[in-house]
């Protein structure tokens, strides 16, 4: 089965895409999980080999609102693209990690999603698609939610990208400038006025999250200022309707460990504290650990992939083509 579909790879994965457009047309996504999920088994070379068809089976998941399927090709780390006669489309590529940025972001882990969203943004290329900019403004909504700000993109990115996608993304940078100012009713005012846009771009959902993020943000500078505070002076301060609105937050982030505080129920105050963790527990230690061999296994393939690459004809011909007539071979943005 293997060697017939790799025969002809291009008719295959055609045939791939369209059947994952019917699903979705038919609402029958669900159905089609496992077929993909077989189809790309059968047709990679290895299980570090990102397919034109791998993004088929994101979408499926997306559609289907069943992540999990999703998640076990999300967390592998590629190394190689598996072409279709010497070809690839980038849109595959684009729309694989524009697929998994939205899968993270259901899942509230915005630090993924933000890595996925990144390396769609920084894909070479010589025009930016739509895929980008939707990606962008899903890029903008996360930071806000992850960093409280706009992060910048890394160096490598084009720079005539950036130019060109921002003016195509005004009502995110409103948002953004307003987010960053914590005003609140500016927030809402602004979701207001673009609903209709980010309802378009299928981004209202996000957006309505800031809203409450924003007001957290609120509550946690009160612990950078106040030692003790009572709940009314914190409705007041971060402009919620009741004291038992109030309270409501402040109890729901203290369970999320997004602020250290205690509540006096009969007195109607809050009182903040220091973080408890002092890093010393096994768990932290195991925690520690994990990251250590993560990152030695990531430059053990690192190393790996450069001497693969230094020894590529392709890339020995290009370099030496480079050298003859341009001295600054190297750009020292990347070294």
């Amino acid at each position: 089965m293997r060697d017939q579909v790799r025969l002809y790879p291009t008719a295959f994965c055609n045939l791939i895409h369209r059947f994952t457009e019917l699903l979705c047309l038919q609402h029958k996504a669900l159905e089609g999980i496992i077929v993909v999920q077989t189809a790309i088994e059968r047709y990679q070379s290895g299980p570090t080999c990102l397919t034109a068809i791998h993004c088929d089976l994101i979408q499926l998941c997306l559609v289907a609102k069943c992540l999990k399927p999703a998640l076990h090709y999300l967390d592998i780390d590629y190394s190689e693209l598996l072409t279709e006669d010497d070809q690839f489309d980038p849109k595959y590529v684009l729309l694989f990690h524009y697929y998994g940025g939205m899968v993270y972001t259901c899942l509230h882990d915005y630090s993924r999603a933000l890595l996925f969203f990144t390396v769609c943004l920084s894909t070479p290329s010589v025009a930016i698609s739509a895929i980008m900019v939707a990606a962008y403004k899903k890029f903008v909504l996360v930071s806000l939610l992850k960093f409280a700000k706009v992060v910048s993109l890394p160096r490598y990115c084009t720079h005539v990208m950036e130019r060109a996608i921002k003016p195509l993304c005004g009502a995110y940078t409103e948002v953004a400038r307003a987010y960053g100012s914590g005003k609140v009713d500016v927030i809402r005012q602004l979701i207001n006025k673009y609903s209709e846009t980010f309802s378009s771009d299928g981004n209202l959902g996000l957006v309505q999250r800031l809203e409450a993020s924003a007001r957290c943000n609120s509550v946690q500078r009160l612990t950078h200022t106040f030692m003790t505070l009572g709940l009314a002076d914190v409705s007041a301060r971060v402009g919620l309707r009741s004291v038992s609105e109030a309270e409501k937050y402040i109890r729901d982030m203290i369970e999320d460990g997004a602020i250290h505080a205690s509540l006096n129920q009969a007195k109607q105050m809050v009182s903040f504290t220091e973080n408890p963790e002092n890093y010393d527990s096994l768990a932290m230690v195991e925690y520690i650990d994990e990251q250590i061999a993560e990152c030695m296994t990531l430059e053990r393939k690192l190393s790996a992939l450069d001497r693969d690459l230094a020894v590529d004809p392709r890339y020995v011909h290009r370099s030496t083509s480079a050298g003859e007539t341009d001295p600054f071979l190297y750009d020292e943005a990347v070294m």
